[in-house]
């Protein structure tokens, strides 16, 4: 009798509900606030019930396409046809989109996707039957295999473990559970070792008995069915329940199921603002008369239907974790994120971000964590937004903590180090800079004693001053005055027949005097024709008192640099029992020259 009563009130309940939705969304909705039977009504009709999967297609056909087509479609002449047609999670909602489906039945996440961004109505709740028990809301299990020296009892003692998981988007299979895991400070999707997800609750059983899952999340009384049939025991023996009671449901009876977490909603059942509310009516009007041992009940493991209930916590769940995405701009609907496998379902908390699509895939067995077969797997898939050191503002964009100071676009040092490192590359700069200037102003002073080749004149034959190991003397000329000019000994043979060709002279006197042979045959100021001409030079670096170049070193380079660094000391000195040091020719592709006074 108290069923009975229940039946009668809920469908008076359901049926005043439909005409307020109905009138209320065909003042917005246009086409919903006519009825089919008017004159301007369309030929035929088809209505399109879509569900998420094939597996409750096949069990829901005989209610959504034989039943209604049964009872419904007379009533409108035969006009109106009823089909059932399976969509994945996301086609489901672009099919909504673009008008490829006019009714639902789906999961409540599902439902109030729908109803929040398209408008439509979640009108009635579906009344299971689970163990010969009738239940309209469901919750989430928590459990692991008992270990009696350190069970698992809280949301808390779950972080760093394996889990294995319904569908990703299923309210009682993962969704409840998060929620309140992400309360605890215990979000999975950052926290957890490995997550695996299955197609149903069996496997996440199996899973866990398996040992290839630490905890498993099932809906509330798939426990109660399958855990026997798998493991062959008695679950409340050899399980601990994470957070274990028996919540009472918000039409006040305690649920007959063991759960971890607070109640959602039975799946939902709705229409699209486009289906005529005379449609709706009748609809809603033919499943809640359908009868708890009729052939459509018992195909789709149902109990019965009823009008719906609150989905105030299921939006608030939603919006918690980010499922339900507030609108960009006023006046617009919260839309929901397309998931059209588990990583486009990846829903990750404040301050963190997914990690890339080729990172997500490999992840696991990267990580050395293979994945079961027929399951989708995820090891760590959310990262910090911002680096290490860095914090998230509500803005979307990444500060430096405290003690820290920004380098870059995403870099954050301390403080105290950037302030040695800049120190140390300031004093770095400035040396460079003051050497940077010691080396101009050195050039500068060069320039004073550069002579340019071309500015020294000979007579032709020159005239041989003196020669040695050392060198060879030859007077010149310089700017009108009458200077003599030493040129470093060439080293080899080449060297020596390029540079008496220079001069004009080629295999007499001058070779000989190179070569530090006796010189014959050639004037020389102050020398016998017939004399040895090796010690001449050396008398002159002696009156000079600087270091000889040496002939006999082999790298031109160093030989460069030392004349370079005589001639920075010699072109000072000014004494009246010293030659002056005039300048040096030191031109790229010439020998080194030094031109001094003619005394």
């Amino acid at each position: 009798m108290t069923l009975l009563y229940r039946h009668l009130i809920s469908s008076l309940c359901a049926t005043v509900a439909i005409v307020l939705l109905s009138s209320l969304q065909g003042v917005s909705a246009g086409e919903a606030s006519f009825t089919f039977n008017r004159p301007d009504a369309p030929e035929n009709l088809t209505i399109t019930i879509g569900v998420t999967t094939a597996k409750v297609r096949d069990e829901m056909n005989s209610t959504f396409s034989d039943y209604l087509n049964r009872v419904v479609s007379p009533q409108f002449g035969g006009r109106v046809t009823f089909r059932c047609e399976a969509f994945g999670e996301g086609d489901l909602l672009d099919g909504a989109e673009f008008n490829h489906l006019q009714m639902y039945f789906v999961s409540p996440i599902t439902g109030q996707c729908l109803e929040s961004e398209f408008r439509s109505a979640n009108i009635l709740n579906i009344r299971r039957i689970i163990k010969n028990e009738v239940v309209d809301h469901i919750g989430g299990v928590l459990f692991a295999v008992r270990n009696k020296t350190n069970p698992i009892t809280t949301f808390e003692e779950t972080r760093g473990l394996r889990f294995a998981s319904d569908s990703f988007r299923a309210a009682g299979g993962f969704v409840a559970q998060r929620y309140q895991l992400e309360a605890a400070g215990n979000d999975p999707m950052n926290n957890a070792k490995k997550m695996i997800f299955f197609e149903n609750c069996r496997d996440v059983i199996k899973a866990v008995v398996d040992d290839e899952a630490d905890i498993g999340m099932v809906p509330t009384g798939c426990l109660e069915r399958y855990y026997e049939e798998i493991a062959g025991g008695n679950f409340l023996e050899e399980l601990s329940i994470v957070a274990k009671h028996y919540p009472e449901t918000p039409y006040g009876y305690q649920l007959p199921f063991v759960s971890s977490t607070e109640l959602f909603t039975e799946w939902v059942f709705g229409s699209m603002p486009i289906v005529p509310w005379d449609i709706r009516a009748a609809v809603v009007d033919a499943l809640l008369a359908v009868e708890a041992d009729s052939s459509e009940a018992i195909q789709g493991s149902y109990h019965s239907w009823m009008p719906i209930a609150s989905q105030l916590y299921v939006q608030r769940v939603m919006r918690e974790l980010n499922i339900l995405v507030p609108p960009s701009e006023e006046g617009e609907p919260e839309t929901c994120h397309r998931t059209y496998n588990v990583y486009e379902g990846i829903e990750c908390p404040f301050g963190s971000v997914v990690r890339s699509y080729a990172d997500l895939v490999t992840g696991c067995d990267y990580e050395g964590r293979p994945c079961p077969e027929g399951a989708d797997c995820l090891c760590e898939p959310c990262k910090p937004a911002c680096q290490d050191f860095a914090t998230l503002s509500v803005e979307g964009r990444c500060f430096c903590n405290r003690g820290y100071m920004q380098l870059g676009s995403d870099l954050c040092v301390p403080t105290m180090q950037f302030g040695v490192v800049a120190t140390f590359a300031l004093l770095i700069l400035v040396g460079g800079l003051i050497f940077g200037v010691f080396i101009h102003m050195q050039k500068r002073a060069d320039r004073l004693w550069h002579v340019k080749p071309a500015e020294l004149k000979f007579d032709h034959p020159p005239e041989v001053l003196g020669a040695g190991s050392f060198g060879v003397v030859l007077k010149g000329e310089w700017h009108g005055a009458q200077v003599a000019v030493k040129r470093v000994v060439p080293q080899s043979q080449s060297d020596r027949e390029r540079f008496s060709k220079r001069f004009g002279q080629t295999g007499t006197d001058l070779m000989y005097a190179l070569s530090g042979s006796t010189f014959t045959g050639h004037k020389t100021k102050g020398i016998s024709k017939t004399a040895d001409l090796g010690f001449i030079f050396n008398a002159v670096e002696q009156a000079h008192n600087s270091k000889a170049l040496t002939a006999k070193s082999s790298n031109r380079s160093t030989m460069h640099r030392e004349f370079i660094q005589e001639m920075r000391v010699l072109s000072k000195i000014r004494h009246p029992c010293i030659t002056t040091i005039m300048g040096a020719v030191i031109s790229k592709g010439c020998d080194l020259m030094m031109v001094m006074e003619y005394m």
